[in-house]
């Protein structure tokens, strides 16, 4: 292989690591945002019903999980992003050592998805956080 040769495969290699990178980077910010909003739309929908957002965190792995808790029970939104799913966990209260948790909702959202998909799976949450019982 000639020099030219070398020098144009080590460009088009770095050219296209930079293109996955931004890729990952974009869809990792969609998430951040989907998430963030889904987090303020749940604060609204859960703090008349007694429940206060006590905790919300990213860790590196792209899991993501707000608590919301109450007197009564806790509540976790939580955003796997390896299995692209967004699930809603009712939980005993955080003081009880006997609460067993239980699914209240999972949605799944396509990698690559468009607006719609994200739309869906936060109504599919939303709607169950809106049956739960109030906790006041």
């Amino acid at each position: 292989m000639s020099t030219l040769q070398v020098t144009a495969l080590i460009a088009i290699a770095l050219a296209t690591a930079i293109y996955v990178w931004r890729g990952v980077q974009r869809a990792s910010r969609t998430e951040a945002r989907f998430f963030q909003a889904l987090v303020a739309q749940l604060s609204r929908l859960l703090e008349p019903k007694g429940f206060r957002l006590t905790r919300n965190v990213a860790q590196a792995s792209g899991l993501r999980i707000a608590t919301f808790t109450s007197h009564a029970a806790v509540v976790d939104a939580v955003w796997e992003a390896r299995e692209r799913e967004i699930s809603l966990v009712r939980k005993g209260s955080d003081k009880s050592e006997l609460s067993t948790a239980a699914t209240v909702a999972r949605a799944h959202v396509p990698d690559g998805a468009s607006a719609h998909s994200y739309a869906a799976a936060t109504d599919i949450i939303l709607g169950a956080a809106e049956s739960l019982e109030s906790a006041a």
